[in-house]
């Protein structure tokens, strides 16, 4: 794939997107830490492979969402991600 192609986020709204990244980035960050836990034992190659997919994919979208614009330069996902947030519906009052 190249940079560019946006793939993973095409049919996603920003707050989508946003639900994304996050779990990504989460995903990504327990990944490398388990592949770390198992370091030079044969369970080790696989995590890290694995970790290393995750981190790829995180990347791309991280990209992507860049890329077309649903994200601003140096933007974090916490930014990001409260920027679009829906907005809450007002409360309706009981009775009325």
């Amino acid at each position: 794939m190249k940079r560019g192609e946006g793939i993973i986020t095409d049919d996603y709204t920003p707050a989508e997107a946003a639900q994304l990244l996050t779990a990504l980035e989460e995903g990504q960050r327990a990944a490398w830490a388990s592949a770390h836990a198992v370091r030079g034992t044969a369970e080790g190659e696989s995590r890290f492979a694995a970790a290393n997919e995750v981190n790829g994919a995180y990347l791309d979208a991280m990209w992507e969402t860049y890329d077309n614009g649903m994200r601003h330069p140096a933007e974090s996902i916490e930014q990001f991600t409260a920027r679009v947030a829906p907005e809450p519906e007002p409360e309706m009052e009981a009775g009325g």
